[in-house]
């Protein structure tokens, strides 16, 4: 993706969206996700699934995700899994 003349590589990234997502999931960007410095301003990108599945829930829930913990997990296990 190319954004006037910077060249992004990754197909997603986050734009600082405190005004627009919820905690949760600003916490696990910042967290668990890649750091790129776009313009002096530090954003995070949503984390990789292999990120997330060898993450422990303890971890998720700090992030504010309670009971949905486990199911962020076991989405990122099954999607991490190799077909």
């Amino acid at each position: 993706m190319k954004i006037g003349n910077l060249s992004i590589k990754t197909p997603i990234f986050l734009a600082p969206m405190a005004g627009v997502t919820d905690f949760p999931f600003r916490c696990l960007c910042k967290e668990f996700g890649e750091k790129k410095v776009i313009h002096g301003k530090e954003v995070f990108l949503f984390p990789k699934p292999e990120r997330l599945a060898k993450t422990s829930i303890g971890n998720i829930v700090k992030c504010g995700l309670g009971y949905r913990s486990k199911y962020v997990k076991e989405a990122a296990i099954a999607v991490d899994k190799p077909t």
